[in-house]
């Protein structure tokens, strides 16, 4: 797809009139439509500011066809614009589900990774508890931590290892990610309470290659290559490699004692000093594509590590100079899908993987380190690590295998049925050669679950009524093995949990612009494996853990508009959640557990508007308030103090503030400047209960505001890239979990080469 002057035209429509068939062209003006049967066809072509373009086609069987459009600048016809079949990422957004579809494409050449990205987003709050590498809790409308379920290209990342993460993987792998929330469709198989994220990557190119490095503040280094060749027979062979490392040395407030006195006076400017980083990652796909028998086999395997330097407890009044921990694993995968599978209408899904993972907690430094980097030789409690009660060279290794297969059958183009089974079974075994006690997963415990879903579609008046009815069964198996205070033996306890949910899904367009959903869920999350098991540390283990259960409903409007050069999308959605037996982790003197504590109920709203005005001014802005009370009224046989209160350390009110602006062909032919700018607002929050203690001495969390720009330039259509990122513009103080302070002001640059051959036809 073409301009007046010959240069590409990124993102415009290609669609056939009067079918279903259309596409989006890509950063070079290219496009694909497949599996369109033999006929006569009308090809309409359009872009907002320019004159649509037609063209009469034939489509032969077991014949490629190349249709070239050139577009003029002008008006553009509103009746034909809106005949244009939308983009992977609308379809998603207008279906009945609450979805919020995030296209990557144009954040590639920032130097991000994907928990930066959905960070942008209504909805979602990402809580880090430091730099990179550090663990962080991903909340979505009020639930947080495992409510919620990651998937890389509808395959469970939970027991991926903690070097394939949201915030390791870098943008340049993706495409697009999928974010659904409350109400999760059957095809992910998952027992998520809250919602799921699914990591979709690039499918559409045939052959190329995308390699990015990028250095920045802290002494960050970041590379990524991504590629694919696909032979004349259709063999496919994928590669991603990716590497990070960083010392996290950044600068943080803390209080440090007179050595002399004891006393505090005030807070002292310093810079951590065992923080440091470093994960590589390589995942090799070979396989076949567009076969008789295959629309798609493929065989990988992924080889992840990890090392990461602790530095602090969970506050920042523990501190560590040496202790550390490292990440090892090996994950087999294979996907298989078939279209028409033995019988017409019927498809077919198979994905699985298993996975080996390593992991090492080291703890056995006798020393006791200050904040200033000075330490001194213990004398007494010389058996104690820096962290734990007692030193600790303590490993663990989990196997873990995953296989999901997903029938669906087209009864005609309005009505479909599909059935969806998911089934992983994991176990971990560990040792400590250091420790003086019963050693936790001597015996391997093991969790297995299965969880199998019906569900039913269809569309009605004229496709503008669509629905989902589904139906979900969860069944749980965990063998774990406990000490026996009594007898100082391990004890063998088996539990088993069976329980069933269902849920509805419906929109309705009430015109071409504006558009109504709602959902309902009555659901279940099992336990994982974490938290029955515990860490063998400071986790302890509690084999009696119940399913969560809770009632999601969402309801919503979405209105998008086109006038011309302009583009108008707005959304906002209400969402409720009442979660029964929730998994919270529950201190115990210097020990946690997670326990069934308590009941909840969360209500909120969340709303986006996005403004484009042809093509080179971008305005977003979203907003989310959430809030989340303990509706547990008894405690025992008292009462409870803390009834409808608000539920800690979880912000409630946040958002964020976006601007772009790009010059095209501006600086040479086939160049793109960019200009980019960004706001995170994040209301203050209480650390605790709100109706204990006095409001003059509370913990809390401040309000915090940061600010992000970026300028991006592009040459040769994308071939070669620069960026440079100042993030944090304002050297704010930021915190999270428990006061946790971030880092401060960043620069970075990033240098990305992209090299496309060809797409598929």
């Amino acid at each position: 797809m073409l301009d007046h002057n010959n240069a590409p035209i990124p993102f415009a429509s290609v669609a056939l009139l009067n079918t279903p068939f259309g596409t989006q062209t890509d950063e070079n003006g290219a496009y694909h439509i497949q599996n369109i049967k033999p006929g006569n066809y009308t090809a309409l072509a359009s872009f907002v500011g320019y004159e649509s373009a037609r063209q009469q086609i034939e489509i032969k069987a077991d014949k490629k066809l190349s249709v070239q459009f050139s577009l003029k600048q002008g008006s553009i016809a509103l009746d034909e614009f809106e005949l244009i079949e939308k983009t992977k990422s609308q379809q998603l957004r207008e279906s009945a589900f609450t979805i919020d579809a995030i296209d990557v494409k144009p954040l590639q050449n920032l130097n991000l990774d994907m928990n930066q990205v959905l960070n942008r987003s209504m909805g979602i709050r990402i809580r880090e508890e430091g730099g990179m590498g550090s663990g962080f809790n991903f909340s979505l409308n009020g639930f947080s931590g495992k409510q919620i379920k990651f998937f890389m290209d509808g395959i469970p990342m939970e027991n991926f290892g903690s070097s394939m993460t949201l915030n390791n993987i870098p943008v340049n792998l993706i495409e697009r990610v999928e974010v659904y929330k409350g109400v999760v469709p059957i095809h992910l198989g998952a027992d998520a309470l809250g919602g799921a994220v699914n990591v979709v990557s690039n499918n559409n190119v045939k052959d190329f290659i995308d390699a990015s490095y990028s250095l920045g503040s802290f002494n960050t280094h970041k590379a990524s290559f991504v590629a694919r060749y696909t032979s004349k027979n259709n063999v496919v062979l994928n590669a991603n490699l990716f590497f990070n490392y960083s010392e996290n040395n950044y600068k943080v407030d803390v209080e440090i004692p007179d050595p002399e006195s004891g006393k505090i006076d005030g807070t002292t400017e310093v810079r951590r000093f065992n923080d440091g980083y470093i994960s590589t990652s390589g995942y090799v796909e070979v396989g076949f594509v567009k076969k008789k028998w295959a629309d798609k086999l493929l065989v990988g395997a992924i080889v992840s590590g990890n090392e990461k330097e602790i530095q602090t407890g969970s506050n920042m009044t523990q501190v560590a100079g040496e202790a550390h921990t490292s990440d090892k694993a090996l994950i087999g995968t294979i996907k298989y899908a078939k279209e028409d599978f033995f019988i017409k209408k019927l498809d077919f899904n198979f994905s699985g993987s298993y996975n080996f993972r390593d992991a090492l907690t080291v703890d056995t430094s006798s020393r006791k380190y200050s904040w200033d980097g000075t330490y001194v030789t213990k004398t007494t409690g010389v058996y104690s690590g820096e962290l734990y009660w007692s030193k600790t060279l303590f490993s663990f290794n989990d196997n873990a295998a995953q296989a999901q297969a997903n029938l669906r059958y087209t009864i005609n183009s309005r009505h479909f049925i599909s059935i969806n089974n998911a089934f992983s079974s994991f176990s971990r075994v560990g040792e400590d050669p250091l420790s003086h006690y019963l050693v936790p997963y001597s015996d391997p415990n093991v969790l297995t679950k299965n969880i199998t879903g019906i569900s039913y579609n269809n569309k009605l008046f004229e496709e503008r009524w669509v629905n989902a009815v589904f139906a979900k069964a969860f069944y749980m198996n965990a063998n774990v093995f406990i000490e026996n205070e009594e007898t100082d033996q391990l004890d063998n306890l088996t539990t088993t949990y069976f329980k069933q949910g269902f849920g509805l899904a419906s929109t309705f367009f009430l015109n071409k612009s504006i558009q109504l959903k709602a959902s309902a869920e009555n659901t279940y999350r099992l336990p994982e494996g974490y938290e029955m098991f515990g860490n063998g540390l400071l986790l302890e283990a509690n084999p009696l853990l119940e399913p969560e259960k809770s009632l999601n409903l969402n309801a919503g409007i979405l209105i998008q508009k086109d006038l011309k050069r302009h583009r108008i999308n707005f959304e906002t959605n209400y969402f409720h959640r009442s979660p029964e037996n929730m998994i919270r982790l529950k201190a115990k003197a210097v020990t946690s557990v997670y326990e069934n504590l308590s009941s909840a109920r969360v209500d909120g709203i969340e709303s986006g508007l996005k403004y484009v005005f042809d093509q080179k001014l971008m305005v977003e802005l979203n907003g989310t308030y959430q809030n989340m009370v303990n509706t547990n009224l008894y405690e025992g046989d008292q009462r409870s103090s803390i009834y409808l209160d608000r539920i800690p350390n979880m912000p409630f009110l946040f958002g964020n503030a976006m601007f772009g602006y790009q010059l095209k062909d501006k600086l040479a032919k086939g160049s793109n400047l960019s200009a980019n700018y960004s706001m995170l607002f994040v209301e203050a929050f209480y650390l605790k209960w709100p109706s204990q203690g006095s409001s003059a001495f509370k913990y809390d969390i401040p309000r915090q505001i940061s600010h992000d720009v970026s300028l991006s330039l592009s040459l040769k259509h994308g071939k070669y890239s620069i960026s440079a990122t100042c993030a944090n513009m304002l050297d704010a103080q930021r915190f999270d979990n428990f006061r946790l302070q971030k880092p401060g002001r960043s620069f970075n640059l990033k240098i990305r080469y992209l090299f496309i051959k060809n797409y598929h036809k």
